[in-house]
């Protein structure tokens, strides 16, 4: 009884203190990711398409050319983060959304069977 009860209060925290990328409004998409191989294909502007469709306000200037009102909490901007996680026989990306804090609130594994590098992750990205 006593280790159903410790479960349900830990499941219970995760639920009210967990943030979600529907929580935030602005999501800021660099114009180079860390990851050189996925700014060889031109997936930021994929992920900006995408993004809009979900009702997101994308933001792809730098940090200093930021609106005032956003300046003035940052928190409440993701940051998007590309990564390429292939391996020899599927093309893989990884997407992760970064709060202020640097901690990842989501991430988001895509995969393509297409052996073709730039048509395969967009494909895996979609």
């Amino acid at each position: 009884m006593k280790k159903i009860l410790q479960i349900s209060t830990l499941l219970l925290i995760t639920f009210f203190y967990g943030q979600k990328v529907s929580d935030y409004q602005y999501i800021y998409i660099p114009e180079k990711f860390n990851d050189q191989d996925v700014n060889k294909y031109g997936l930021n502007e994929l992920l900006q398409v995408k993004l809009k469709q979900k009702k997101f306000t994308v933001i792809t200037e730098s940090k200093e050319k930021w609106p005032a009102e956003i300046l003035k909490n940052s928190c409440q901007v993701l940051t998007a983060d590309l990564l390429n996680t292939s391996n020899m026989f599927k093309n893989k990306v990884k997407v992760d959304f970064k709060d202020c804090e640097n901690k990842t609130i989501a991430s988001l594994d895509g995969i393509s069977p297409i052996k073709e590098f730039e048509a395969g992750m967009r494909e895996a990205l979609e």
